[in-house]
């Protein structure tokens, strides 16, 4: 009877410090989710009214999407690369909104993730531009050269360069067009006496993983 006793005080200790930790999370989600909706509605998007705040997000609860001023669709990654790999992610925004494959993912301040490959009604998949053997065009180097670099995988790129071509460590990387979006920045250059190339290696300035709201930037006219 004694051990009995004691088996169910250590039982209701574990289920009481479950219903604490289980609290804390529920707490959690409910911050961010309030977050996202206030950064949202800063962003120009409405899409989700008061009594959604406290919510389970679902893309069915869309009832007022306001585009903003530069043609820019606030987003929310419902989906990372912890479930879908290949860099690549899914966010709660589609053809309901005039998504279109080609269409630019950016992050505050102006930094370019990747692309748009393909949609659905409210839902579309971004493959990041750093995904492992992806090329892109890109300014490069002090001279702003244009050269193509290749996605390395988790935010990184690489290119190889002549040993002449002038390019430091810190140098931003631009992706071409109107918006002077940044891909990243050199993290690395890399030299071989035997070789007459030098390895430059790229990352992007901010952990894709904590990322949780993106914005379209329509790629067509």
């Amino acid at each position: 009877l004694f051990e009995d006793k004691k088996n169910l005080v250590k039982e209701n200790e574990v289920l009481v410090k479950n219903i604490k930790e289980m609290n804390v999370r529920l707490m959690m989600e409910k911050m961010l989710r309030d977050e996202n909706l206030v950064l949202k509605r800063m962003l120009g998007r409405n899409d989700l009214s008061d009594e959604f705040a406290g919510d389970t997000f679902s893309p069915d609860k869309k009832n007022n999407i306001i585009n903003n001023k530069d043609n820019k669709i606030v987003s929310a990654i419902l989906s990372s690369q912890s479930t879908f790999p290949y860099d690549t992610i899914i966010i709660d925004a589609g053809e309901d909104l005039s998504v279109l494959p080609g269409d630019l993912i950016s992050v505050s301040p102006g930094i370019v993730l990747g692309e748009i490959i393909l949609t659905s009604k409210n839902i579309s998949k971004v493959e990041l531009f750093s995904s492992y053997g992806k090329k892109i065009g890109v300014f490069l180097g002090d001279e702003k050269a244009m050269v193509e670099i290749e996605g390395a995988g988790s935010g990184n790129f690489r290119i190889n360069v002549p040993k002449e071509f002038k390019v430091e460590k810190g140098n931003v990387v631009k992706y071409p067009g109107i918006n002077d979006l940044i891909v990243g920045t050199v993290a690395e250059v890399n030299f071989d006496a035997n070789s007459s190339y030098k390895e430059v290696l790229i990352r992007i300035p901010l952990n894709i993983r904590e990322v949780n709201l993106v914005e379209i930037i329509s790629n067509h006219k």
